[in-house]
């Protein structure tokens, strides 16, 4: 209903067919409007954006009556046109012996809600459905690039393609209600929207969850371990209350080279094969490597007992002029595996991880670990 005392007793998205309505209600007495939309300015084809004849409340029912005596009319006249055609008894999308209100196709509802977000809806002449399914798509996305995250981003995505789905099958219902005669007021409208959202939300975020579950699981176990380092050690920390068996392997030094170099340098490091260790609950263990003098002096690390000093003809000094010693930035590359010390044969949880020590003697540098794929 209207706040200027009108109301909506007719909806078609045939300008032809509104205008000559409001004309032949006006003819009766009755001071009815027709709202014309012009597609032009959003956008929109014209059979797609629905249009209202309004007439004042107090008008309504003798509107409603003329408009019945038009149907049955119209109606007998095509019924008499058929049987002189030698037509059938049923009308496409209607009940036997009754004729179609609406010629839309039900499979092309589905077929729109690809194309636009509610499209499904949009076929079937209820806008203010597609407005709420439209307008929550693009604020799920909105939030997801906000906060730059691939899981928000990703569960977007799977909303999306639920509403994809919602929408082209209460879509396809939509267009047969229409066929019938059914139509739905905007709050009806609206209040479909925000239910078949929300259904679309749960399926969406459902599926996402569930095929992220592993994952996530997997993620929550890696948090149970801390890695640290020194320039001489990396020190792995259980953070679980049962005994871990962990494994260390495929140590490296990735080296920077000074003038802002953007890839770095791998070198191998000792010990070169795998070093495996029990860690007890809430323990600690450490892992001592062993760097080449030249690259250790050139990442700022202490050399062990007895190295020889730096020359600029070391090998890791050799391309820069003599006398000039320009620092690396240095850190520990490392392949990580660990599980329950007590559960034989299940699958090690498989990660790669770094750290940089800082120049303090001594002094340990939180690292980082990530899962493998």
């Amino acid at each position: 209903m209207a706040d200027d005392g009108y109301v909506a007793i007719h909806r078609t998205t045939d300008v032809a067919e509104g205008e000559l309505m409001a004309e032949m209600l006006r003819r009766e007495g009755i001071a009815a409007r027709f709202h014309r939309v012009s597609s032009s300015l959003i956008g929109v084809p014209m059979f797609l954006i629905e249009m209202t004849v309004d007439v004042p409340i107090d008008s309504e029912a003798r509107a409603r009556a003329v408009l019945h005596d038009l149907e049955y009319v119209g109606a007998d006249g095509a019924a008499k046109s058929e049987e002189e055609e030698g037509g059938g008894d049923e009308a496409d999308d209607g009940a036997p012996g009754e004729p179609a209100v609406s010629g839309r196709k039900p499979v092309l509802a589905a077929g729109f809600a690809f194309f636009v977000p509610g499209g499904g809806h949009l076929y079937a002449r209820r806008p203010w459905t597609t407005l709420v399914l439209t307008l929550g798509v693009l604020v799920g996305f909105a939030i997801a690039i906000a906060t730059r995250g691939a899981f928000l981003l990703e569960l977007a995505v799977s909303i999306w393609l639920a509403v994809i789905g919602c929408d082209a099958v209460a879509g396809i219902r939509a267009v047969r209600a229409g066929n019938r005669g059914e139509q739905r007021p905007r709050g009806a409208q609206l209040s479909f929207g925000i239910r078949l959202l929300g259904l679309a939300i749960v399926i969406g975020a459902g599926t996402r969850l569930a095929t992220a579950a592993p994952r996530l699981y997997r993620t929550w176990q890696l948090a149970k371990y801390k890695i640290s380092c020194t320039d001489r050690a990396l020190v792995v920390k259980n953070g679980d209350g049962k005994p871990h068996k962990v494994h260390l392997s495929d140590l490296k030094v990735a080296a920077y080279p000074p003038f802002g170099a953007d890839e770095p340098q791998i070198y191998d490091i000792a010990p070169g094969g795998p070093i495996e260790r029990v860690v007890v609950a809430e323990g600690r263990t450490s892992v001592t490597v062993y760097v080449a003098s030249g690259l250790a002096r050139r990442c700022g690390f202490r050399t062990l007992p007895g190295d020889k000093a730096f020359a600029p003809e070391d090998a890791f000094g050799s391309h820069l002029p003599s006398g000039i010693e320009q620092r690396f930035q240095c850190g520990f590359l490392f392949a990580f595996d660990a599980g329950e010390a007590t559960a034989e044969g299940e699958p090690l949880l498989e990660a790669t991880g770094a750290c940089f020590p800082s120049d303090g003697v001594d002094s340990e540098t939180a690292g980082g670990m990530m899962l493998g794929r």
